[in-house]
């Protein structure tokens, strides 16, 4: 690379990439931060605003139209400019509105694909940015995508800016500043885009209501809570600090409705009921197997990811950042949940404690029927695990199971309170509740 001198203010630097000389101006009083070109359908407008959003509050310098552009300057002209020498990396927001899209945005990945020619094989320059369950454009299928509906996935997108930035010779500043309160983060938008119906609770939490499989999910934000307590069984300790990355909780857990749909269409047998009636009380004898293929089930049918709940999940969605005993606060009340002190010795509507919900508006965390996690059940897990998203021991024999149920006693519907069976065991008091990553 050689930089020539153009006088005090500015400097003009020539980088050859494949033997090309790539010309861009850069102020001499400011850092240098990665340009991004923003190309989307005018219909993604609202999505692409907030994703400029987040990526300038990371440091980045995004090139969107609306924020660029003057009035009177030549479309065309100025769009070639700056996909030919101005920016550092080209973003393509793929949605079916873009594939219904002709002319421009095409001219655009047209002139981005010219350029790219010019970059030697291992570095990047367009990145689709997959934004609904559209797919990519033929065009673009040679080129790696991301998912770019949520937080997570736009952390991935900057980490690859920035090691392929590094590789080029070049650094920048990375910003930790968060979007403007007031913005509604991108993973809301991506849910919206989907069909979800996103607004916020009585928590002031995320809340996402998917009508066609009778879904509610709760987004649990990222940060750390505190896992585990001092004063309870050995398997309880240590109480250790856990950071989690944000994800979505069911707010109920999973219903006869529910699960009837799923055994209507794919021809598997309807579980038992006990008589205590079916509609919204939470489906039971379900074995953690089955719970894993409904999960599958569920991912396949609306394009997202749903899973169980690993233990740091669930028991962070349960007790919040405060190191609540229960849901509700640290002292009990037979009236806030469905545990053997409540009297019924049967399932409840799930809709039934509403004064029993978690810090987030999660029901019947405490009571109602025991729920599968993710994780094999390891009694001395707290002892290794790690201070990061923890996923559990690599093998065992025993599921982890959580909440406590109807036929159970206060002692295991606190928070922390710690279960495990058989993968293939199924109970009138055992069902599941759903996690969801996007």
């Amino acid at each position: 690379m050689t930089i020539a001198g153009k006088g005090p203010e500015a400097l003009n630097r020539q980088v050859t990439v494949s033997g090309e000389m790539v010309t861009s101006i850069i102020l001499s009083n400011e850092k240098k931060r990665p340009r991004v070109f923003l190309c989307h359908a005018s219909e993604d407008k609202a999505f692409a605003s907030a994703l400029h959003v987040h990526l300038k509050a990371a440091g980045l310098d995004p090139w969107l139209d609306k924020e660029k552009l003057r009035g009177g300057d030549l479309w065309d002209d100025m769009i070639q400019m700056v996909i030919k020498k101005e920016i550092d990396y080209f973003l393509v927001l793929q949605s079916k509105s873009l594939k219904k899209v002709e002319g421009y945005v095409h001219k655009e990945i047209y002139e981005a694909r010219e350029r790219q020619k010019a970059f030697r094989p291992g570095y990047c320059f367009i990145i689709p940015l997959i934004i609904d369950e559209s797919g990519i454009l033929e065009e673009l299928e040679a080129f790696h995508a991301i998912s770019i509906d949520s937080e997570y996935k736009i952390e991935e997108l900057i980490r690859v800016i920035e090691s392929d930035y590094k590789k080029r010779g070049e650094s920048f500043e990375r910003v930790e500043t968060p979007p403007p309160a007031d913005e509604e983060p991108i993973f809301v938008r991506g849910l919206k885009l989907k069909g979800w119906d996103v607004k916020k609770n009585e928590s002031d939490c995320w809340e996402a209501f998917y009508k066609t499989y009778d879904l509610t999910m709760i987004y649990i934000p990222p940060g750390k809570f505190i896992m585990g307590a001092d004063d309870g069984k050995d398997f309880e300790k240590p109480p250790h600090e856990v950071n989690l990355d944000g994800y979505w909780m069911g707010k109920y857990e999973v219903t006869f409705v529910q699960y009837d749909r799923y055994c209507a269409e794919t021809g598997k047998k309807k579980p038992d009921d006990k008589g205590w009636g079916r509609e919204n009380r939470p489906v039971i004898h379900i074995s953690w197997d089955d719970a894993v293929v409904y999960c599958d089930w569920l991912s396949q049918k609306t394009g997202l990811t749903f899973k169980l709940p690993t233990e740091a999940q669930w028991e962070k969605a349960a007790r919040g950042t405060g190191g609540l005993v229960y849901p509700w606060g640290n002292e009990f009340d037979k009236n806030k949940c469905n545990s053997a002190e409540s009297g019924l010795k049967m399932t409840s509507l799930v809709e039934l404690y509403l004064a029993g919900k978690s810090p987030y508006g999660c029901m019947d965390m405490a009571g109602n029927v025991w729920e599968w996690c993710a994780d094999w059940y390891d009694k001395d897990y707290y002892k290794i695990s790690p201070a990061k998203n923890p996923m559990g021991p690599a093998h065992g024999s025993v599921r982890v199971r959580r909440g406590g149920s109807c036929v159970n006693a206060v002692w295991f519907c606190r928070a922390v309170s710690r279960n495990g069976s058989s993968p293939a065991h199924r109970a009138d008091h055992i069902g599941f509740r759903l996690m969801m990553i996007i």
